[in-house]
Order: C-alpha cells, then structure tokens, then sequence
C-alpha cells in the first residue's frame, strides 16, 4: 500500500494566530511535521506549501477542515478542491476559508481567504512547476489595519530519486505590508521512504523584520500498520523570535489508486509563548 497520508497529506485553509501575527499556511499533517513539506507537497497540501506538488499526484481530492489558534481565539473553516487526472499536464486546485474570532474577543477579525493554483510536470514523475493565486480580505476590530490584498505562490519540485525530493518555494512574492502575509522564500529536502518520512527546510522571511530572518523547520512522520502516522515537528522561526513544537496523528483509508479517505489532526504549541497554539483538523475524500 502506497502511504497515502504521507503522500497527500491533507490540506488546511488558513487560520491566524492573531491579527497581527504572520498566518501559518499549512494544513494538519504540515502542522504535525512542523511545516517542513517544501520538498514533498503531494496532493492538497500542494496548494499551501508549494504548488507544484500539484503535478506530482494522481488524485481527486475534497477536504473540509477546521483550526482554532491562540491568542485571540481565532477560527478557521476551509474546504478545497485538488483535481490532476482530469487533465494531468495541468493540474489545479481551488480552496476557500472563512476566519472569524470568537464574540467579543479584542482585537478580533473576521474575513475570507480565496485560492487557485496550477502545476505542470516539466518531466513527469521527476520535475515540476506551480504557481498559486491568493487573495485575502479580512476586517479587524481592536488592532492593526484591515487587510485586502492580492498576492501570488510559486514552487519548483525535483525528485531525485522516488524517495530523495528538494523543493524550492516562494510565498507571497507581491508584497502585502501586513505581518499576516509575509514574503518568504526557500527550500527543502525530504527522504519519503516506505514508513518513515524525514524533512528539514529552510525558509526566509524578507519582511518581518527590517532584515531578512531564517525560519528552520523539520518533521518526521512515522507509519504504524501503514494506516496510522504519528507525526513530530520543530520549528524555529528568527522572524517572530519564537520556537514551536508540534506533533498529529491521522488515519486512512486511501489506498494506491488514490481513494478512499484520510483524518489528520495536529497540535502546536511556542516554547516561549504560552498562548500561543494552534489545533488542527481535516478529513479528505479521494475519488
């Protein structure tokens, strides 16, 4: 059985830890494996963490999640939508998340995040392209500005071997000015093997700070009985001055031919920060 959670990793709309931090686009295993899936973004979780892994699946795949984060009591509900065999050569995928705080909660927001993304196998089974469109609006109450911006996603992936990935990425590459969409750039290595998966990447942030600031991210994810993983995650990110750790759990269904269906969940949690946490779940369909 191919490991289909480790493969295409379900994917999460996003949900931000507060108005005026820097939102976490990943999804729950992403979030489990402390965001390091740069170099190995199959299926769904493509649309958030390079868009070229859209390219890289065989799949139809629907996925409603949701994420709460703190501080600020923040919400997130997503579905999304990853189709390559329709047409292989393009591959696309569509999601949709609506944030809100809780009643009363000061600074809270409440708005909507929209994305398109489309890979292409330069080489098929080997080296691929993406690009991702991403537009956000949401309205705050109680502390930095509103934010209404559109900005865009690019990735490139190479398969050195079938188990052996690098990956570069961009993420909000037009600028936004707002600390929840900050330009970051980077890359990955991931060694994806029968049970286990080993990933570490290395992402900037450009704007944050004055100066640019590495963020250090790794995961590993371990498969029991082929339908159980269990997931670990750091990461150190020098732009927010904060070091989290993280971990999940999932169960699938999903066998080679790419259907059936997969239930992640995840927790993360900042070592110097004690509200700062976020909870995470999705379940995927594949068709």
């Amino acid at each position: 059985m191919l490991r289909p959670l480790g493969r295409f990793g379900a994917c999460a709309l996003v949900a931000t830890a507060a108005p005026a931090a820097a939102q976490t686009f990943n999804e729950p295993r992403a979030q489990g494996m402390g965001g390091a899936v740069h170099a190995d973004p199959l299926g769904n979780s493509a649309m958030f963490g390079n868009p070229a892994g859209l390219a890289r699946a065989y799949l139809y795949g629907f996925e409603a999640n949701f994420f709460r984060t703190g501080p600020g009591d923040v919400n997130a509900m997503g579905l999304n939508i990853v189709d390559s065999k329709t047409q292989p050569s393009l591959a696309m995928g569509i999601a949709y998340a609506y944030e809100f705080s809780d009643p009363k909660t000061k600074p809270g927001v409440e708005g909507h995040d929209a994305r398109m993304a489309f890979g292409h196998p330069l080489i098929p089974n080997q080296l691929a392209l993406g690009v991702g469109l991403h537009y956000m609006h949401l309205n705050r109450t109680g502390g930095p500005p509103d934010l209404k911006a559109f900005t865009l996603d690019a990735g490139l992936s190479f398969s050195m071997t079938s188990a052996l990935h690098l990956g570069i990425a961009g993420q909000n590459l037009i600028q936004t000015d707002d600390p929840a969409a900050p330009m970051l750039a980077g890359g990955g290595i991931a060694y994806t093997g029968s049970i286990a998966t080993i990933a570490f990447d290395t992402m900037t942030d450009f704007t944050t700070q004055d100066a640019p600031k590495p963020v250090f991210q790794g995961g590993l994810e371990i498969f029991l009985g082929k339908v159980v993983p269990v997931r670990l995650g750091f990461e150190r990110n020098q732009a927010q001055e904060v070091t989290r750790i993280s971990g999940g759990l999932g169960f699938t269904t999903a066998d080679e031919q790419s259907q059936g269906s997969q239930l992640n969940i995840a927790f993360t949690k900042a070592v110097e920060i004690s509200e700062d946490y976020k909870f995470g779940a999705g379940f995927t369909l594949f068709l």
